[in-house]
Formats: C-alpha cells, sequence, structure tokens
C-alpha cells in the first residue's frame, strides 16, 4: 500500500512492488472486496482511487500510477459486481458513500453502452483484447474488435447493481432505465451470440459470428 500522493488521491494497493506496481481498473475492485472486511473506508478508497480520475464520457483509464494515468486501453467493467458485493457485506451503508459510487458506475455504463456499440449488434465491443482483460487471446488474432458475451454479461450485472442501488437511493425515475438496459441486454445475448451449448463472438465491424476455443 502506498500513500495518498501525485496522481494517487487515495491510500492505493499496488498489484505488485516492481513491474505491475500500478493500480488497474478492474484489479482495483478485487482489491476493495478484499480489504473492506477489515476496513470499510479503505475499502471504499480502492474503488475511488481510480473512479477520481474518471474521463468526461464515463470512461476510466488503464491504470494509475504514482506518475501517471494511463489511457491506451481500459478494463472490464466489473464495478457494479464489486458493489452488489459491498452491499451485501454492509447492507447499512450510509447514502453519502452510496450516491458517489453510484453517480461514477452510472458514467462508466453509459460509456460502454453510447460510445462502444457499433451498426452491427445491439451489444457493446471490446475494442482491443487488452480491454477485455484477455491480454494475448486467440479470440482477438482476426479483429481486435469484438462483441463478446462477458462484456454484455458484466454489463447485465452492472444494470442489476444500479437498479438496486437506483432504488435504495430514492431515485425512482432511473430505476426503469436499468430494468430496460438490463432485458435488452439479457435478450441481445441470447439472440445474438447464443449457439445451443455455447456463446459465440461476433467481428464488431463485419457482424460476422464465430467460435473459438479461447472464449474472452
Amino acid at each position: 500500500m502506498v500513500r495518498a500522493e501525485h496522481r494517487f488521491t487515495k491510500k492505493a494497493i499496488l498489484m505488485s512492488k516492481l513491474w505491475m506496481n500500478k493500480v488497474w481498473s478492474w484489479d482495483h475492485c478485487f482489491n476493495a472486496l478484499a480489504i473492506a472486511c477489515l476496513d470499510q473506508q479503505l475499502g471504499l478508497d480502492q474503488l475511488t482511487v481510480v473512479f477520481d480520475h474518471q474521463a468526461r464520457d464515463g470512461r476510466l483509464p488503464d491504470s494509475v500510477d504514482w506518475q501517471n494515468v494511463e489511457w491506451g486501453f481500459t478494463k472490464p467493467p466489473i464495478q457494479g459486481w464489486a458493489l452488489s458485493r459491498l452491499l451485501t457485506q454492509f447492507p447499512d451503508m450510509s447514502d453519502a458513500k452510496l450516491q458517489p459510487l453510484y453517480d461514477a458506475t452510472v458514467r462508466l455504463t453509459d460509456f460502454w453502452m453510447d460510445t462502444r456499440r457499433g451498426n452491427t449488434s445491439r451489444l457493446p465491443f471490446w475494442a482491443h483484447g487488452n480491454d477485455s482483460g484477455w491480454d494475448n487471446s486467440t479470440a482477438f488474432d482476426s479483429t481486435p474488435m469484438i462483441v463478446g458475451p462477458d462484456l454484455a454479461a458484466s454489463l447485465l450485472l452492472q444494470a442489476s447493481c444500479l437498479e438496486q442501488v437506483a432504488r435504495r437511493l430514492r431515485h425512482e425515475n432511473e430505476c426503469e432505465k436499468w430494468a430496460n438496459m438490463r432485458s435488452l441486454l439479457i435478450n441481445a445475448l441470447i439472440e445474438e451470440l447464443w449457439y445451443g451449448k455455447s456463446f459465440l463472438l461476433k467481428n464488431a465491424i463485419t457482424g460476422e459470428t464465430f467460435t473459438t476455443a479461447a472464449l474472452p
């Protein structure tokens, strides 16, 4: 753990002392869940230390370190999944702590749904293997831009979490948005990518579907 200084707005848990001495914008979720059982605020800080660098369009940086905020890629949107688990662990979390986490996760979800969908699918796409967390997966050999079931599943969980939190924060007018998004993602996932026994991938540019032994 390093102190809050330079690019780190909060005390931050790094992934390693050497080479991987950064905070990546999905690893921070695992760190948050691991430490929150001992220190709730420190756990929440592991989420916000990345959210504090969120772009205007809702995108999160690839990573944050002592000196730099890297924007070459981004990472899978698992923040909603992490927030759901934190709420299970801390059902009495205050609205004052929950509201900024909700707002940041809303912006992140809107980024994926607004800027990472093309004309060939109702589902968002990975722009590069590094975005997916499967950096060197052979699924990206033919094209870096892939519509995959893993991204849709992560956003589906995120929409479900946001609906739950919106209701808890008494944002009743926003609940319908997340319920509709969840339905859209479920229907599109099954109609576009389910192939009876397994999921397919889709080329985000051509719309061609294909299988892989290394499904991202």
